[in-house]
């Protein structure tokens, strides 16, 4: 399956949360291929820096192995959060589910996108 990861799972699963790094263990593995824009890396740098310092480096090693580099679809638009548009441009541009926990983004990109978005339970 072809999956845009919101930056909450990223950081759960730094945090330990078993699930999320199941998600990307099975990525790892080859189970799932995911796709990050430059920006998204971004947001995930300065998301780990900020809550799990002593880990980003690693994490961001990680990611820059795992996630196939994708540029968003231009021009999206999505005023529910606008932090969220370049998630759903990544998913746009690569055909892409959306993971997260997020219920706004969920229903979202979704509604206004005809995205696929699901927590990572229904996934692992």
């Amino acid at each position: 399956m072809k999956l845009v990861l919101d930056t909450n799972i990223v950081v759960s699963a730094a945090l330990g949360n078993v699930v999320d790094g199941a998600l990307i263990a099975a990525i790892e593995a080859g189970q799932h291929d995911a796709f990050a824009s430059a920006e998204m890396l971004d947001e995930y740098r300065g998301a780990l820096a900020r809550l799990v310092p002593e880990k980003a480096e690693a994490w961001m090693a990680l990611l820059a192995r795992l996630l196939v580099p994708t540029e968003g679809a231009p021009g999206i638009v999505f005023p529910p959060d606008p932090t969220d548009a370049k998630i759903i441009a990544c998913a746009l541009a690569a055909g892409a589910a959306i993971v997260t926990r997020d219920k706004r983004l969920t229903k979202g990109a979704k509604r206004e996108f005809a995205l696929v978005a699901l927590a990572p339970e229904k996934i692992v």
